[in-house]
C-alpha cells in the first residue's frame, strides 16, 4: 500500500512526505518548512501532489496524514538510529525558530538524548508555557533532563525549579516537595530558590492545577 501510494508522487514529494512523518500524524506547514530547510513557497506543489494523491488532507490549519497507517509506515521506513538523529536535530532547529513549545518538546521526547546544554536553557526558558500546554510531558522532559544534568551545573537550580512546578500542574505533590526539598540546600539562585521554597510543603490545592 506504501508503495504503491509513494509511486504516485515523485522523488521530492516522497522526501517531503517521510519528513512529515517525523512531526506526527498532524503538522504545520511551517515546522515541515524548517526541517527541509526550504521556504513554504518551495514546498508548494510538492505538498499540492501529496493532497492529490490523497496521502494528505488538510485539517483546519494545519496539514495531516489521510491514513495513520501510511504515517506509520513512513516512520518506520526509517532505522531507528536514523530517526532518533533526526528528532534530535528537529528539536534543535524548531527551537532556534522559536517555534510552537509542544512542537520542540515532542521531537526532544521521541529523541531520547538528553544532556544538550541547549535543551536545558530552553526548557528553563520555556517550562512555564509547556508546563500549560502539556504538563505530562515538560515533568517527563524536565525530570529526564534533570537526571543527566551534572551536580555542579549552573542550570539545575532552573530545572529543578520547572519541575516541582510541572508535577504540581499534574497532581504530583508528593514527588514535588520531595525534588524541592532535596534540590533547597544546594540552590544557589535566590530567585529559583523562593520558587522551590514555596513547592516544598505544597499540598492539593495550595497551588498549580489539579488534573
Amino acid at each position: 500500500m506504501l508503495n504503491d501510494r509513494l509511486s504516485s508522487v515523485s522523488a521530492e514529494t516522497a522526501l517531503i512526505l517521510r519528513t512529515a512523518a517525523l512531526l506526527g500524524g498532524k503538522f504545520t506547514v511551517s515546522d515541515l518548512a524548517v526541517l527541509l530547510r526550504k521556504p513554504v513557497s518551495e514546498l508548494a506543489a510538492g505538498l499540492q501532489e501529496a493532497v492529490v494523491a490523497r496521502i494528505l488532507v488538510g485539517s483546519g490549519s494545519d496539514l495531516a496524514f489521510r491514513h495513520q497507517l501510511i504515517r506509520q509506515a513512513l516512520y518506520a521506513s526509517m532505522p531507528r538510529a536514523l530517526r532518533t538523529a533526526l528528532h534530535a536535530e528537529a528539536a534543535r532547529e524548531l527551537a532556534a525558530t522559536d517555534a510552537d513549545a509542544l512542537s520542540v518538546a515532542q521531537q526532544l521526547f521521541a529523541a531520547r538524548q538528553p544532556g544538550e546544554s541547549w535543551a536545558r536553557a530552553w526548557l528553563i526558558q520555556t517550562g512555564s508555557t509547556l508546563t500549560t500546554q502539556a504538563p505530562l510531558l515538560a515533568a517527563d522532559l524536565l525530570r529526564r533532563e534533570l537526571d543527566e544534568t551534572p551536580s555542579a551545573d549552573g542550570t539545575r537550580d532552573g530545572l529543578t525549579a520547572s519541575l516541582a512546578r510541572a508535577l504540581l500542574a499534574v497532581g504530583s505533590y508528593d514527588e514535588a516537595a520531595r525534588q524541592a526539598r532535596a534540590a533547597l540546600p544546594v540552590m544557589t539562585d535566590p530567585v529559583r530558590r523562593a520558587e522551590t521554597y514555596s513547592v516544598a510543603g505544597a499540598r492539593p490545592g495550595q497551588c498549580g492545577p489539579q488534573r
